[in-house]
């Protein structure tokens, strides 16, 4: 019996021991993990790959795909996102183009009539993406935060809109990936009969979609769009 005892309790204290050891080794890894060691990233066998939405706009012209950029504008990203999935884009035009500069629209019915957004949001520019060929990014009044669904597509670099010190600029959350050619056809299209830069026939935008994901795009002082067909 009294070897019985031993035996037991002997089992019992190296139980013990050895959960003891296994909860300090826990605690290491839990305390490697909070600062962004190696061992930390071990411990994941398969860690997601960061991806970024894509939305396309599919207008009388042709479509584009624009990549967006959460990391780069998140609340800006979210905003747009809202308006894309709720079909909000749907039927507004491009109602403001001028050649080797830019084409805007998200506001406009074809009738000239303005639609209500779904709010507004901050504005994000100090993020240190440059409005360059190719890059998407809000509209807005002189109010930095006034941004709502209005956006516009850069035809050529535009980096005096950039964010300056103490002077806010005009927010780039997205990247045309495809249909560079569409944007600069809009472009150049017959205006000035309805308004100076208003299209004289409405470049519609049918649909604005989501198309899927890419791997996080790297995002350079290059023009963004000089290899986008």
């Amino acid at each position: 019996m009294a070897r019985f005892f031993a035996v037991f309790f002997g089992g019992m204290q190296r139980a013990a021991t050895g959960r003891r050891q296994n909860l300090w080794q826990l605690l290491g890894l839990a305390i490697l993990c909070l600062g962004g060691t190696s061992a930390c990233r071990s411990a994941d066998q398969s860690p997601q790959v960061a991806q970024e939405p894509i939305v396309r706009l599919s207008t009388s012209l042709g479509d584009i795909r624009i990549q967006l950029h959460p990391g780069a504008a998140p609340k800006t990203v979210a905003h747009f996102l809202q308006h894309v999935d709720s079909g909000f884009y749907s039927g507004l035009t491009f109602h403001r183009v001028i050649p080797d500069f830019m084409i805007q629209g998200g506001g406009h019915l074809e009738n000239g009539d303005l639609k209500p957004p779904l709010g507004q949001v901050v504005n994000e520019s100090a993020n240190g993406v440059s409005n360059l060929r190719g890059r998407v990014a809000m509209a807005r009044s002189h109010d930095p935060d006034s941004a709502s669904s209005q956006f516009y597509i850069n035809q050529i670099d535009n980096t005096f809109l950039d964010a300056k010190p103490g002077q806010p600029g005009y927010t780039v959350f997205g990247t045309v990936i495809e249909g560079m050619a569409v944007v600069d056809a809009i472009a150049v299209v017959p205006r000035g009969q309805q308004g100076v830069d208003q299209p004289n026939q409405a470049i519609v935008i049918r649909q604005a979609t989501r198309d899927g994901e890419a791997p996080v795009m790297a995002l350079t002082s290059q023009s963004a769009s000089s290899s986008a067909p």
